[in-house]
């Protein structure tokens, strides 16, 4: 059995650089991970491996934003 560790909201924000009302638009349209309910605290966390995986399929972009240099 291998082990994942899970992702609170506020870290989740912070590692992939999104809001908070972002992730849950894209978790309504299908287009990002599921969060897992953890009973009796209210709260909710995601699987560092499916976050990981969901990073990994975005595409890269290239030119954006460089400035001029």
């Amino acid at each position: 059995m291998s082990l994942t560790c899970l992702i609170k909201m506020k870290d989740l924000v912070n590692i992939v650089g999104l809001s908070r009302a972002s992730i849950y638009r894209l978790m309504d349209s299908g287009d990002f991970p599921e969060a897992i309910d953890l009973t009796g605290s209210r709260s909710v966390a995601w699987r560092e491996d499916e976050i990981q995986a969901w990073i990994d399929s975005r595409p890269r972009t290239t030119g954006i934003n460089r400035g001029n240099q």
